[in-house]
């Protein structure tokens, strides 16, 4: 692995602002490198962020990143049809040594333009070499191997696809406070994370927030004790929070009990069902 391809969603569809989105997601990604002691070099170009890195520990860490969908480990080379050849062959030859595939493909994206092979030719150019190399069959739908080649200014081979939380970047959307009384609380403040909040928890007990901690890339999360919910005010504006985050869902919800919060309430987990959350807290625990 030389590098890792870090992929992302709907921070594409930001317009003018997309340079804000994805400068925050860069930023979170060298917190995440940080914290993790992870020593990493990362660039960025138009729809794809990488990660010059040997280290095979930064996958598991950097899959848990808000903002980002998906990711892959991946080899590099010169942006040459000779090169990339040479290098694909190699690859995949690693690859048949230890999971012995029977059927491949070649799926290639190029946005240098300046290479002299359009995507569908260099599929082509490069399946020929590695069916004839290694006697496998073509197969365009569920292939036992498929290998992935990515034209930039260099070329990006990989074959693993790694899924990640998407979302947005942890801090680009603001903070909130989330009231933490149990495991619902923990996965209402995970959803808010999730669209980009930076989420300061509170409760009038102490309570483990270690789930919320491996996702708290951008920024370091702290639990906050208060004495009473008439605390919760003050604390918010104080750390400029515009509402606060409980997790109920409809049948828990009851507002009298939060008649102490003047700050607006929100309820990620009002239409979750029992198996909606269990399936959440699954993700996260």
């Amino acid at each position: 692995m030389d590098c890792i391809i870090c992929r992302y969603g709907e921070l594409a569809l930001k317009g003018k602002n997309r340079f804000m989105f994805e400068d925050r997601l860069v930023y979170n990604l060298r917190d995440c490198l940080n914290k993790n002691s992870i020593t990493a070099e990362i660039k960025k170009v138009r729809g794809r962020i990488f990660v010059y890195t040997s280290d095979s520990a930064a996958v598991s860490s950097l899959k848990n990143v808000f903002g980002l969908v998906s990711l892959s480990p991946a080899v590099v080379v010169e942006s040459l049809p000779d090169a990339i050849k040479e290098k694909v062959i190699d690859y995949a030859g690693s690859v048949v040594k230890h999971e012995k595939p029977t059927t491949f493909r070649i799926s290639t994206k190029r946005t240098n333009k300046k290479f002299p092979k359009s995507s569908n030719e260099t599929d082509i150019f490069l399946g020929d070499a590695v069916g004839n190399t290694f006697n496998l069959k073509a197969k365009m739908k569920g292939a036992d191997l498929d290998v992935g080649v990515e034209i930039h200014e260099k070329t990006f081979i990989f074959h693993k696809t790694i899924p990640c939380f998407g979302g947005l970047p942890v801090g680009i959307t603001g903070n909130v406070v989330c009231l933490i009384e149990d495991e619902k609380s923990l996965a209402a403040a995970w959803l808010m994370m999730k669209r980009g909040c930076i989420v300061f928890p509170l409760g009038r007990k102490e309570k483990y927030i270690d789930s919320l901690m491996r996702f708290s890339y951008g920024y370091d999360i702290r639990f906050t004790q208060i004495n009473a919910l008439s605390d919760i005010d003050g604390f918010a504006e104080k750390n400029n929070c515009r509402a606060v985050v409980v997790g109920d869902r409809f049948e828990d919800f009851e507002l009298d009990k939060y008649g102490d919060i003047k700050t607006a309430l929100l309820t990620p987990l009002i239409a979750y069902d029992e198996k909606m959350l269990s399936d959440l807290m699954g993700l996260i625990r």
